[in-house]
């Protein structure tokens, strides 16, 4: 006997294929998540600088990243979205059609881990800026907001794993 068909399990229908995203849509993903990316680093930064900082640490991402995704914060409300996210995904297309899997993997050779060097964080005032006021309100928000799209759901669970990574970070 060689036909052991008969002897399937069925649990094979339980495992699902993920589902592929087309070259485009990978292009449009990339494209917003460039500009939330880009708006938060700035915002990270900027803040850092307020709070006397020199080092952006990983709260200041948190809570940069955390204003962004709030309602009132400055990503859902960017008037130049469109414009910067065609921008984007134009580069997007464009570089994925020059790179067929060429990632740059950069070196992060000189950058230390020394928790000497590390300075604690503080919150910078917020009278210091507009931004400074809009991340120091946006964790309180971030923790009341209920997501009411299936993309804001999306971006909130990711916060929340990000700063659970940073705070397993901390503890080590």
């Amino acid at each position: 006997m060689s036909d052991y068909s008969f002897m399937q399990s069925g649990f094979d229908n339980l495992v699902q294929a993920e589902p592929t995203l087309s070259k485009e849509e990978q292009a449009n993903i990339m494209g917003l998540l460039m500009i939330f990316m880009e708006n938060a680093a700035r915002d990270a930064s900027e803040y850092a600088s307020a709070a006397s900082r020199s080092i952006v640490l990983p709260k200041d991402i948190v809570l940069a990243l955390k204003r962004q995704a709030v309602p009132s914060g400055g990503f859902w409300n960017d008037p130049n979205l469109l414009q910067r996210f065609a921008e984007n995904r134009q580069a997007m297309l464009a570089d994925d059609d020059d790179d067929d899997d060429d990632d740059d993997d950069e070196s992060s050779e000189g950058e230390g881990d020394d928790a000497a060097s590390v300075p604690q964080w503080t919150a910078a005032p917020s009278d210091a800026s507009e931004l400074c006021a809009g991340i120091n309100a946006a964790e309180a928000e971030f923790a009341a907001w209920g997501p009411t799209t299936p993309m804001e759901s999306i971006v909130r669970r990711a916060i929340v794993e990000v700063e659970e990574q940073f705070l397993a970070m901390d503890e080590e």
